[in-house]
């Protein structure tokens, strides 16, 4: 989870908030959503995101805490509800010195939201 970065990086930005709202979801980004969620839209909008495993693994900063906007102050992007589902979905796979990875824990619902066979 995080900005886009490198050469061209920002050439798809606008398309990939668009997917996004429409349930293509291929990847998270973590600024447009926290300047969206600040201007007025609700944390909601990603419960289904989490429920569904739409994304198979979440990659987050091990330093600040989960899901908090440090753009803005700290402030928190998700409400209780979110984070609920998103506990409720993902399990901790996997922890280094700065990221820890997140995987969903149904792996039906990863494999299918990934376009992978379920086996």
């Amino acid at each position: 989870m995080g900005h886009n970065s490198g050469v061209d990086g920002e050439q798809d930005e606008f398309y990939r908030v668009e997917r996004a709202f429409l349930g293509q979801v291929t990847r998270f980004d973590y600024v447009n959503f926290a300047d969206q969620h600040f201007a007025g839209l609700e944390s909601s909008v990603l419960y289904p995101l989490f429920e569904q495993c739409s994304v198979p693994s979440w990659i987050l900063s091990r330093q600040g805490g989960r899901f908090l906007g440090g753009v803005f102050g700290g402030r928190p992007l998700l409400d209780e509800g979110a984070l609920e589902r998103f506990h409720a979905n993902y399990e901790l796979a996997q922890q280094f010195e700065f990221y820890e990875v997140w995987r969903c824990r149904k792996p039906s619902n990863a494999a299918s939201a990934a376009g992978q066979p379920v086996k």
